[in-house]
């Protein structure tokens, strides 16, 4: 009985390679972020729509308030940032270039809580789809938003290296549904205490995040928080 060695030879050899495929992508994984923070992406990239009361270049020293949030966001070692602005003071800008930038240069998965899910289908389509059509750095990331594409929903958007959902406070389901790294949570002053029963909604997509974290987000009419990278102890 004859034996293919060359066969033989070539699934000894397989297992190398599949190794040697997994040490190049870890240490594509491994890559330190790009160094832009938020201010310099906005500044570069943000384009602010016509819906807005601003539109077009997105220039900092107009919104001077919101120059240290959008700073911390990326700074080492700030582990809690506390917003406490009126209503219709940015906080929500905040948050979309936060989105913008990490979805642009350091792509990770990301969750953003609204109150409710038409509260979710809202902010997609009044506030985030804007900003990717008016962003040509977001823009030629998603594509055209018009096409035909499973992995693009009003909720559930994929871009070049990972994903961004929206999802309702109301949902424990939704809330825990994916592994994440960023997560921001918007209008919290209006969450429920608990989610289906089962724990505060913050608690429960806080659970999902992955370690290290990258950012924590939260916002509402009157407070937000930003809790950027936590790197565990050495």
């Amino acid at each position: 009985m004859s034996l293919n060695t060359s066969n033989s030879s070539e699934s000894r050899k397989r297992p190398y390679l599949n190794l040697e495929s997994l040490r190049r992508n870890w240490r594509a994984g491994a890559k330190a972020a790009p160094q832009v923070n938020v201010v310099e992406w906005a500044e570069e990239f943000r384009k602010l729509s016509k819906e807005s009361s601003n539109g077009g270049k997105f220039i900092t020293s107009r919104v001077e308030v919101a120059r240290s949030p959008m700073l911390s966001a990326t700074e080492p070692g700030v582990s809690k940032i506390t917003l406490m602005a009126c209503t219709q003071l940015l906080k929500t800008t905040v948050i979309e270039n936060i989105l913008g930038r990490f979805i642009h240069v350091d792509p990770c998965p990301i969750l953003v809580v609204q109150p409710k899910d038409d509260a979710a289908e809202t902010f997609s389509k009044d506030r985030l789809a804007p900003m990717i059509r008016d962003s040509k750095a977001l823009r030629e990331l998603f594509g055209d938003a018009k096409a035909k594409d499973a992995g693009a929903t009003l909720t559930h958007k994929q871009f070049p290296g990972d994903h961004i959902t929206l999802v309702g406070s109301n949902s424990p389901t939704n809330l825990a549904m994916r592994p994440i790294r960023l997560l921001c949570c918007d209008e919290i002053d209006k969450y429920p205490l608990s989610a289906g029963g089962e724990g505060p909604p913050i608690d429960l997509a806080e659970e999902r995040q992955a370690k290290p974290m990258t950012a924590y987000v939260c916002a509402s009419s009157s407070w937000a928080a930003v809790r950027p990278a936590r790197l565990p102890a050495k």
